[in-house]
Formats: C-alpha cells, structure tokens, sequence
C-alpha cells in the first residue's frame, strides 16, 4: 500500500483554496498583497484532506509573507489526466538558488530578519514536504531572487466516484 493511499481520502482541491484564502484575506489586506485565483469550479484530487489543507495553507501563507507591499500572489489550480497541480506564484523577494535544496528542512528560514519580524518557526515548508510525501504527492519549487518564488504541488486525482459516495473537502 502507497503512502497516499494509507492517508486516503477525497477533497475538493478548489473548495480547499477558497477556504484557505477566506482565513488568509486578513493577512493579505495587512500586507498589501492581491490574490489572483485561477480555478475551475471543482477539482477532486486525492489525499487526506487536513494534509491537503496544510499543504495550500502554507504555500499562500508563505507567499503572502514573504511578498513586497503591493505584491500579488497567483494561485492555479490545474487539472490533469492523472494528476492536478496547484501553483502558489509571488511577486515577492524570491530564493537564493543555493537555498532552495534546504527550503524544505526543518526549522530552516531564508530571510532570517523578516522571519523574525513576520513570527513562524521555519516549520511550514517542511510540514508541507511531509504532507505532500505523506499523500503521494510531490512539490517543486523555482525561483528568482529579488524576483519571486513559485511552488508546484502535484496531486493524484481522485478515483471517478459514484452519486452519492461521501466527499470531503
């Protein structure tokens, strides 16, 4: 049995970005950040849902924080055959390239001095590794610095259901 098929379950890959962003909007105000959504009315993908939710969690927390005053973050959610992928894209202060292969270790913060200043622990991006692994999924992330940052998280689409099985978003 797969990893992501031990922590099962369905969820609403679009539901979950809106409800990420409902809690999130107070963040973005408070930064001058825009949100840009890019998602088609529904997109089952498979996975635990709370993993799933931590995962976009994370990433738009991340690219709302660590974005500039009146920066905008991008967030697509694209359907596949097999798999679907959200993409959290900022116009922020972006990766230094020799940084990006410890951005996903535990306690490891880029920007030191604004991680202070913003608060968090250097857990997110780790937390949102493990919860990718955990669903059977994987991330990948590419960026400029001084530019922006853009992560990639890659979800297996759910099984076709029939009328009537439970969905969880």
């Amino acid at each position: 049995m797969e990893n992501g098929e031990r922590l099962g379950g369905v969820c609403d890959l679009t539901h979950t970005v809106v409800r990420a962003s409902d809690l999130l909007r107070g963040n973005a105000m408070e930064y001058d950040v825009n949100i840009i959504y890019d998602l088609p009315e529904t997109s089952f993908v498979s996975g635990n849902p709370d993993m799933i939710y931590q995962v976009v969690f994370n990433l738009m927390e991340n690219a709302i924080k660590y974005n500039r005053r009146g920066g905008t973050v991008h967030v697509t959610v694209q359907p596949g055959e097999e798999k679907t992928l959200l993409h959290v894209a900022d116009t922020g202060i972006g990766i230094k390239e020799d940084e990006l292969e410890r951005i996903f270790d535990r306690f490891y913060r880029v920007d030191k001095m604004r991680s202070r200043a913003t608060g968090g622990t250097g857990l997110g991006l780790s937390i949102v590794g493990q919860c990718m692994d955990a669903i059977g999924g994987h991330i990948e992330v590419s960026s400029t610095y001084g530019e922006g940052t853009c992560f990639t998280a890659y979800f297996k689409n759910a099984p076709e259901l029939d009328i009537g099985e439970g969905i969880v978003s």
